[in-house]
Order: C-alpha cells, then structure tokens, then sequence
C-alpha cells in the first residue's frame, strides 16, 4: 500500500464563497507563518470535513451507526469490545483511493446491496478491502491528519488510532446522502472507563476533551437498556468538557497538583483516586474562579456539541400502531441519571437527545432467531408457522415474507434515527471550512497576542508590526463571523 498523502487542505462546502474562502485561507496561513517564527504550536488547524465524533461504553451501537451512515459495512459489529483504537472513517474519490492503495492491488468491480452492507467479519480477509474502503496503520493516519500530531508520541507508542478509507465510486444514496457522507469524518472511539488511577485519568481526560475541541459534533451513545450503567462514563464527559472549556489555566493546574502532593506520591506510587473526589477538587478550584470573575449564566450551552444517543431503543419498546416509538421511560431513565451524576455543569435539554434503533440490527438480529427457529424445530418453515389459531402463527403476525421467500419483521423500528442523520447532515448550514477556518484565526491571534505581549522585543517597540498584523487579522475574522447567518 503506498504511503498516505496528507488529507485535502480545504473542501468547499458552499459554493457561493469561492472569494472569501481565499481571503480566509491566507490570513490563516500568515498567522501560521507568525506562529513558526514566535515558536508557538499550531494546535487549532480544522479538520477539511466536519467531524462527528462517538463515544460511548463497549457494545453501545457506536460501530453500527458507523456502518449505517456510510451505507456500507466497514466496521466490525459485536456485543463486547473489539476496538482498543480510535478510528477516523472518511470518504475518498476514487482516484485518491487508487493511489493509495497502489494501482496494482486496486481491482474494481460491481457489487450488490447485500455484499456492500454486510458488516466486517475480519479485516484481513474481507474481499472489499483495497476494492471498497482501505485500512490505513497509525502512521499513515497521523501523516495523513496532522491535526492529531499533539498526542502522535501517545498514539504512535500504542497503536491506538487507524484510519477507514471508503472508495466514493461505490457510494449509494441520495445526491445528498452522498454529499453528506463527502463531507463527513466519524472519529469512533474505543470504549471508555472511569480510571482510579490519577496518572490515566489524567491521561483518558486529556484525549477526550481533545477529541471534543477538534469534534463539530459528539455523540455519546447509550445502551437503552442499560443507562443507569453509564454514569462513571457521564462524569468522564463532563470532565473532558470542562477540561476543554478551561483548559491549562485551572483544569490542568489542579490535576498536576494533585499529582504533585505529597500524599499522592508516597509509598513510590500514585494512590488510587475516585472520579468524585476529582470532581470534588476541580469544582472548588472551577468556583473559586467564578467567584472572583463575574460571569453570566450559560445555561446548557456546553451541550451544542454533544448529542445523547438512546440506542437499541427497539429492545425496550414496541411501536405503537401509529408506527412511532414511545420510549418516554427510558428519557426519563436518562434525565434522572444525567441529574443524579452531573456535578457542575446544568442537563442538556430534550432536543439533545435521540432514541434510536438500526435496521440493520434489527434484521440480523431476527435472521439470527430464525436460524434458531428452524434449528430446533428441524422442519419446514412453511408449515411451521400453520399451527392452530386459523393457519396463522405467531410468528407470521410479526413477519411478512419477501420476495426471495426470506421473512423480515412488518415494521423496522427506527425512532428518531432520521432526525439524527439531519443534526449531522445541518453541520453543512452555513458551516463551511471557511467557518472553522475563523474559529481557529481566533484562537490563535489570542495565543500569539498573550506570545508576544510577554517577550522583550515587544517592550522594546521591535514587534508592534506584528501585534498590530495579529490584531487586523482578528479584527476581520470577527467582522466575518458577526456577518454570517445565525443557524
């Protein structure tokens, strides 16, 4: 396989803003250049595409839902935990896809339905692989997405993230499916924990609130049948977002004291520390600064980017004859959990969370009892389904037969599937690269300012030029973003 050229500098996501995506991509590569000559890491480059990033407890749906975006079986599916890397999935044209994957081994061919929607056995042996999505190894995914060169010493050491190339020629859908899966990178997580070692908590916390900056959305996906399981996960998030809004100046500081004290040091190791008692230290340090620093209040606003995702909804309701799913139980499951465990920050409100339930899921799920059906009757399908009760069985009540002879239940319970699939597809609104483009100028005229306001060279009158570059360029940077329609 050749090697991974780095990912397309910029996509054009709207195609009315050819002029200002050029006015935007050279002041951001002037602050880059200034960033290189003051020595100060570019850690806010976007991402080409919008990124959506899962989390979530091991067997939570998240590869599934992977799997059903894309419309192609690129991820393995199971009950217990297969991933223990993160892995971004992406689109590629065809002819990048080549490349990559040399031209020698690249053999495309057709493909039915049912061939491109089963779900990954093993990867090695898969006959899709280098046809319909190609495996990049943790090198080719870091030298490919510079943006994860903060934690490459972390990733490269354990392996821990990959990359999913899926060919765009055997793209399906819609038009606009296929230009929301264009323009789309899932990052899917492993399953996480809540560590009682500070040292790996430390750790967990500063990969998860990194995925969370560089994420335009998370989805943290919920078993439906086991949400009160998921609690020590709710305060690693709820970490992880405090840790990003807050960053160095408190959250990092009141880790690495507790790190650093005497007690916690003693006997040679780290003692083991409870995710509460964390919460406890972090709160007092986050309000003491409060107190000092007025501040409004901000209601659910830390939530914009975070989706709770309710999944497997179908094995906790039946729909109603309506054909819609009503799982007011497990909302209610999940807002007394998320009140009972939130320490700091408020409850999202109801439009941030979804119930949902796969097709895919549901037929392999049924296919598989059927199998076990004719295993253990050990006769014909046909006339097992006669019986009494008028020549109809129960099983012929909840199924309907195909065309192929195969039965399939008579209604797939999705709940608010659709409605997720539209949050991810409203990443495009108004929401182009030259939008993450200004969110970062903005973050980095502010480290270059605090920079250069504290070198000698500023006292001594030598870089007001470039202050005064950095302030222009912030200055347009916010005229464009005030200027923009709100979503």
């Amino acid at each position: 396989m050749a090697a991974a050229a780095p990912a397309p500098e910029w996509v054009l996501v709207d195609d009315t803003e050819p002029a200002q995506v050029f006015e935007v991509r050279h002041e951001y590569e002037q602050l880059e250049e200034m960033m290189k000559k003051w020595e100060v890491p570019n850690r806010h480059k976007p991402f080409a595409k919008n990124v959506v990033c899962l989390l979530g407890t091991t067997s939570s749906g998240k590869s599934a839902l992977v799997n059903h975006f894309f419309k192609t079986g690129v991820k393995k599916v199971a009950v217990f935990q297969l991933d223990t890397h993160f892995t971004i999935i992406e689109t590629v044209p065809e002819a990048e896809f080549r490349r990559i994957v040399g031209q020698q081994h690249y053999q495309p061919r057709a493909m039915d339905d049912a061939t491109l929607d089963a779900p990954v056995e093993d990867h090695f042996s898969d006959s899709r692989r280098n046809v319909v999505y190609a495996v990049l190894d943790t090198a080719s995914t870091i030298a490919r997405h510079e943006q994860f060169e903060n934690f490459s010493s972390v990733f490269r050491k354990h392996e821990l993230i990959n990359a999913v190339l899926i060919n765009e020629r055997y793209l399906r859908g819609s038009e606009q499916d296929k230009r929301r899966m264009r323009n789309t990178i899932f990052i899917d997580s492993p399953g996480f924990t809540a560590e009682s070692d500070l040292v790996k908590l430390k750790g967990n916390l500063e990969v998860l609130q990194y995925l969370y900056t560089l994420a335009d959305l998370t989805l943290f996906c919920i078993p439906s049948d086991s949400i009160n399981l998921v609690s020590s996960q709710v305060a690693m998030l709820e970490l992880s977002i405090l840790y990003a809004v807050h960053g160095e100046n408190h959250f990092t500081k009141a880790l690495d004291a507790l790190l650093s004290a005497p007690e916690n040091n003693g006997g040679g190791g780290l003692f083991s520390f409870g995710i509460s008692d964390l919460f406890n230290v972090i709160s007092r340090k986050l309000r003491s600064v409060s107190d000092e620093q007025p501040t409004a209040y901000d209601g659910s606003v830390y939530w914009d980017k975070v989706k709770f995702v309710l999944t497997k909804i179908d094995r906790c309701n039946s729909a109603c004859k309506c054909g819609q799913v009503r799982p007011e139980a497990q909302y209610f499951e999940l807002g007394t959990m998320l009140g009972k465990n939130l320490r700091f920050l408020k409850a999202p409100v109801f439009d941030q969370c979804f119930a949902v339930a796969l097709p895919e899921q549901q037929l392999q799920l049924y296919r598989q009892q059927e199998q076990e059906r004719r295993g253990d009757r050990g006769r014909d399908r046909a006339g097992d389904r006669g019986g009494d009760n008028g020549g109809k069985g129960e099983e012929e009540e909840m199924y309907r037969r195909t065309a192929d002879g195969e039965y399939v239940p008579h209604r797939l319970v999705t709940g608010d599937l659709s409605r997720l699939i539209e949050a991810v597809g409203a990443l495009n609104f108004y929401d182009s690269f030259v939008v993450r483009l200004d969110a970062a100028i903005q973050l980095m005229c502010e480290e270059l300012r605090a920079k250069i306001k504290g070198s000698w060279s500023y006292a001594a009158l030598l870089a007001r030029s470039h202050m005064q570059l950095v302030n222009t360029i912030h200055a347009n940077s916010c005229r464009r973003s005030r200027a923009r329609p709100s979503q």
